[in-house]
């Protein structure tokens, strides 16, 4: 319980800390000069590419230049809009992905109508070929929406972290001219090794992992002689100990260091104003005044890049895994439609297939979520070193 305040504290500390600043004309004006100095071209381009996906669903330039409106307090966030925009492809995706349902339902009726036919007459080899070809041609369904489920997880996973590895330099800069020196010594070859590691890890284990379990699901289904539903739950078993565990360790590591170092960064802030301020003859405060201005600048548009990667890991998230999580439901759906029809081999080769397809929604969520905490986590550790000036 004392996990769960302490994180809905970091999120809500990470999230508004601007209120602090945004009343101060001299730090927006400060933020607006660093800003200028920064190279933000990959990262503003990126977010031109998103704003062109999603613009039927949010309002137009929800991204592009949202550092520039926060810094001068113009940005506002519509959850109404936002919520509308998610029903909007929540539905639009049902419609699109609806025919899926209705091949399935027709196929299995063939297979049963083809069975029956079959068993009437003395000999149904005719039965059981008939029979073949409409599992094959489910069998042909079914790959497809694997492969195309897939690859929707693994493009999700692929701009999460082309994304990350564009926003990681400019929150490194941004915190070391903020004194976090030590944070940024101990984060940047965690980060940058473990974000890489991340996309390794998914494209080239827990997505291969996946498909043999598709595959054992499907070979199980299909013989009647050979079970493999024990081979497939364990392949199920390693896939989500792989997810959860990867994506435990990668936040607990930078945890440590980043609030570790956070704490040794902030004595260190506070001793270099107290030695400009008490040793450093007339020029001194001065010099002191002219650092916080510095400081809260930068701490301004650290704060607005922060709240932008958390904006953009949700909105890289969202079409995939509501494109992931629809077909699930879709083949759910039609299982328990095609149960009544005795076509057992068919509906349970469907069920298990939707099970598979939650545990790509599971990867491509695992990974947005250890994103979304690295990013409170970077952005929590600078505000933390400020809080102890």
């Amino acid at each position: 319980m004392k996990q769960k305040i302490v994180l809905c504290f970091l999120i809500g500390f990470s999230l508004f800390p601007h209120i602090v600043w945004a009343d101060d004309e001299t730090t927006a004006q400060e933020a607006t000069e660093q800003l200028k100095l920064l190279d933000t071209k990959d990262i503003e381009a990126l977010l031109v590419e998103i704003d062109a996906e999603l613009e039927q669903y949010l309002p137009s330039g929800t991204l592009s230049n949202f550092v520039e409106r926060f810094i001068k307090g113009e940005i506002t966030l519509d959850f109404e809009t936002f919520t509308n925009g998610i029903m909007q492809i929540f539905r639009r995706e049902l419609a699109y992905n609806v025919t899926i349902v209705g091949k399935l339902i027709f196929l299995v009726i063939m297979s049963a109508v083809l069975g029956n036919l079959g068993r009437s007459f003395t000999h149904d080899t005719v039965g059981k070929l008939a029979n073949l070809v409409v599992m094959s041609m489910i069998l042909l369904l079914i790959v497809h929406s694997v492969q195309l489920v897939i690859d929707l997880g693994q493009s999700a996973i692929e701009r999460m972290v082309r994304f990350m590895q564009l926003l990681m330099p400019i929150q490194f800069v941004l915190m070391a001219s903020l004194g976090n020196g030590a944070a940024v010594s101990a984060l940047q070859p965690s980060l940058y090794i473990g974000v890489n590691l991340m996309g390794n890890l998914f494209r080239y284990l827990v997505f291969p992992l996946i498909y043999f379990e598709v595959v054992l699901k499907i070979a199980n289904n299909l013989s009647v002689e050979f079970s493999m539903d024990k081979l497939a739950s364990l392949f199920r078993q390693i896939i989500l100990a792989a997810i959860s565990v990867s994506s435990s360790l990668f936040l607990a590591l930078i945890s440590i260091q980043g609030f570790g170092s956070a704490v040794i960064d902030g004595m260190g802030v506070r001793t270099v104003k107290y030695v400009a301020g008490a040793f450093i003859p007339v020029v001194g405060n001065m010099l002191s005044d002219i650092y916080e201005t510095v400081i809260s600048g930068s701490l301004l548009i650290k704060n607005a890049f922060g709240i932008l990667g958390l904006l953009v890991i949700i909105l890289l998230t969202l079409l995939p895994a509501v494109k992931i999580f629809i077909i699930y439901l879709l083949y759910k759906f039609t299982g328990a439609m095609v149960q009544p029809l005795g076509e057992k081999q068919a509906t349970a080769m469907i069920s298990d297939i939707g099970d598979s397809f939650l545990l790509i929604f599971a990867a491509v969520a695992f990974v947005a979520v250890t994103f979304f905490f690295t990013i409170v986590i970077l952005t929590t550790t600078a505000n933390i070193t400020l809080m102890m000036r």
